[in-house]
């Protein structure tokens, strides 16, 4: 991977979830093709309340973008989530998940992890004004989700810049931060 890599809308690939029960528009996936992934990154749509795909061998880090938030019921797994815009969840893949919105409709992020290829999480992030953003051994994801920043190049909302360990940016933004540590 270059040392910084910028990717828009035009990059990502719309895909259907593995359950048919909607779709998901596919960021950056490592390795590209296979079975095997290492860790993935995607935006899903939710229209409805519903279960989630299985991932046996994937934890997955969940993050509702907008909306009203969800509840997450891993039936006897674990206790039942609620999961507020711009907060994070993560479980097991293989647990049997339902979401149940708690409003309309919503976009959620999530971060796939291949348990023996690497580990990660995800978070909310304000920038104003200049700022480092480091992730030291590790790749770093930012998505704009609002306003711009300038980075090797201008991202707007929809963008992501991936970076070998870290980067300053500058600009008035709202981003979501992936930090992936591949094992």
């Amino acid at each position: 991977m270059a040392a910084f890599r910028r990717l828009t809308p035009d990059d990502y690939r719309w895909v259907p979830w593995k359950n048919g029960g909607g779709m998901t528009q596919d960021l950056l996936r490592v390795p590209t093709c296979g079975e095997d992934t290492h860790w993935r990154l995607s935006i899903a749509r939710i229209d409805r309340s519903g279960p989630f795909s299985a991932y046996g061998g994937v934890e997955r880090v969940f993050m509702p973008l907008d909306g009203d938030g969800v509840r997450l019921d891993h039936g006897r797994r674990a206790p039942t989530q609620t999961v507020a815009p711009l907060e994070s969840a993560r479980f097991d893949g293989a647990w049997p998940t339902d979401c149940a919105l708690l409003g309309g409709p919503c976009r959620a992020f999530n971060l796939m992890l291949g348990r023996h290829h690497a580990q990660g999480a995800l978070s909310f992030r304000r920038l104003k004004g200049v700022a480092p953003f480091a992730a030291p051994g590790a790749i770093l994801v930012l998505y704009c989700l609002a306003g711009a920043v300038q980075a090797p190049s201008l991202l707007r909302p929809g963008d992501c810049l991936c970076a070998q360990e870290g980067v300053e940016l500058s600009g008035d933004a709202r981003l979501i931060e992936a930090v992936i540590r591949p094992v």
